[in-house]
Protein backbone atom coordinates (compact mmCIF):
# COMPACT_ATOMS: atom_id res chain seq x y z
CA UNK A 1 0.00 0.00 0.00
CA UNK A 2 3.09 1.93 0.50
CA UNK A 3 4.02 2.45 -3.20
CA UNK A 4 0.11 3.76 -4.01
CA UNK A 5 0.92 6.94 -1.54
CA UNK A 6 1.98 10.27 -2.94
CA UNK A 7 4.46 12.35 -1.50
CA UNK A 8 1.62 14.69 -0.07
CA UNK A 9 -0.14 11.30 1.59
CA UNK A 10 2.67 10.45 3.35
CA UNK A 11 3.48 14.08 4.55
CA UNK A 12 -0.19 13.97 5.54
CA UNK A 13 0.14 10.50 7.67
CA UNK A 14 3.30 11.46 8.96
CA UNK A 15 1.82 14.40 10.92
CA UNK A 16 -1.54 12.73 11.62
CA UNK A 17 1.10 9.62 13.09
CA UNK A 18 3.92 11.74 14.37
CA UNK A 19 3.65 10.84 18.27
CA UNK A 20 3.50 7.23 16.96
CA UNK A 21 6.63 7.22 15.42
CA UNK A 22 8.56 9.40 17.67
CA UNK A 23 7.42 7.42 20.34
CA UNK A 24 7.79 3.48 18.68
CA UNK A 25 3.91 3.13 18.51
CA UNK A 26 2.77 4.43 21.92
CA UNK A 27 0.14 6.61 21.91
CA UNK A 28 -2.57 7.71 19.56
CA UNK A 29 -2.45 9.27 16.53
CA UNK A 30 -3.23 13.30 16.71
CA UNK A 31 -6.43 15.23 15.69
CA UNK A 32 -7.29 16.52 12.27
CA UNK A 33 -6.89 20.21 14.67
CA UNK A 34 -3.47 18.84 15.32
CA UNK A 35 -2.46 17.73 11.89
CA UNK A 36 -3.83 21.09 10.81
CA UNK A 37 -1.72 23.35 12.95
CA UNK A 38 1.16 20.72 12.16
CA UNK A 39 0.90 21.45 8.36
CA UNK A 40 -0.11 25.14 8.38
CA UNK A 41 -3.14 24.24 6.99
CA UNK A 42 -7.27 24.82 7.92
CA UNK A 43 -9.08 22.73 9.78
CA UNK A 44 -11.33 22.01 6.99
CA UNK A 45 -8.02 21.47 4.76
CA UNK A 46 -6.99 19.11 6.72
CA UNK A 47 -10.47 17.61 6.90
CA UNK A 48 -10.64 17.33 3.04
CA UNK A 49 -7.32 15.92 2.71
CA UNK A 50 -7.50 13.01 5.23
CA UNK A 51 -11.51 12.30 3.73
CA UNK A 52 -9.75 12.27 -0.28
CA UNK A 53 -7.25 10.00 1.68
CA UNK A 54 -9.69 7.63 3.31
CA UNK A 55 -11.75 7.21 0.28
CA UNK A 56 -8.66 6.69 -2.17
CA UNK A 57 -7.63 4.03 0.64
CA UNK A 58 -10.74 2.54 0.44
CA UNK A 59 -10.55 2.13 -3.27
CA UNK A 60 -7.79 0.22 -3.32
CA UNK A 61 -9.61 -2.24 -0.86
CA UNK A 62 -8.24 -1.01 2.66
CA UNK A 63 -11.13 -2.10 5.04
CA UNK A 64 -12.60 -0.44 7.93
CA UNK A 65 -12.69 3.12 7.28
CA UNK A 66 -16.22 3.57 5.72
CA UNK A 67 -18.73 4.02 7.75
CA UNK A 68 -20.81 1.42 9.74
CA UNK A 69 -17.27 -0.69 8.96
CA UNK A 70 -15.90 0.96 12.35
CA UNK A 71 -19.12 0.17 14.30
CA UNK A 72 -20.46 3.40 14.99
CA UNK A 73 -23.91 4.11 14.20
CA UNK A 74 -24.62 7.27 12.25
CA UNK A 75 -26.89 8.40 14.86
CA UNK A 76 -23.78 8.46 17.51
CA UNK A 77 -21.95 10.66 15.31
CA UNK A 78 -20.69 14.03 16.11
CA UNK A 79 -23.11 16.80 14.12
CA UNK A 80 -19.89 18.63 12.79
CA UNK A 81 -18.27 15.16 11.74
CA UNK A 82 -15.86 15.57 8.43
CA UNK A 83 -17.06 12.31 7.60
CA UNK A 84 -20.25 13.44 6.18
CA UNK A 85 -22.07 11.00 7.09
CA UNK A 86 -19.76 8.17 8.28
CA UNK A 87 -17.79 7.22 11.14
CA UNK A 88 -16.26 10.54 12.37
CA UNK A 89 -13.44 8.02 14.06
CA UNK A 90 -11.97 7.51 11.29
CA UNK A 91 -9.11 9.72 11.17
CA UNK A 92 -7.94 7.53 14.68
CA UNK A 93 -7.87 4.33 12.62
CA UNK A 94 -6.33 5.51 9.97
CA UNK A 95 -3.12 6.45 11.69
CA UNK A 96 -3.35 3.09 13.26
CA UNK A 97 -3.75 1.57 10.91
CA UNK A 98 -1.06 3.50 8.86
CA UNK A 99 1.43 3.03 11.90
CA UNK A 100 0.64 -0.41 12.27
CA UNK A 101 1.18 -1.45 8.35
CA UNK A 102 3.89 0.58 7.66
CA UNK A 103 2.46 2.82 5.04
CA UNK A 104 4.40 5.93 6.83
CA UNK A 105 7.77 5.45 8.50
CA UNK A 106 10.09 7.34 10.53
CA UNK A 107 11.43 8.47 7.76
CA UNK A 108 8.49 10.36 6.40
CA UNK A 109 9.19 12.48 9.47
CA UNK A 110 11.39 14.59 6.89
CA UNK A 111 8.64 15.36 4.94
CA UNK A 112 7.32 17.75 7.96
CA UNK A 113 9.81 20.38 7.94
Amino acid sequence: MRGELAEDDLRLLAALCEGLLRSGGVGEPVSTREVADRLGLSRKAAENRLARLRTRLSSLGVDGLQGTSLGIPEDDQPADSPASGSAANYVAHLGRLAYANGWVLDEDLRLLG
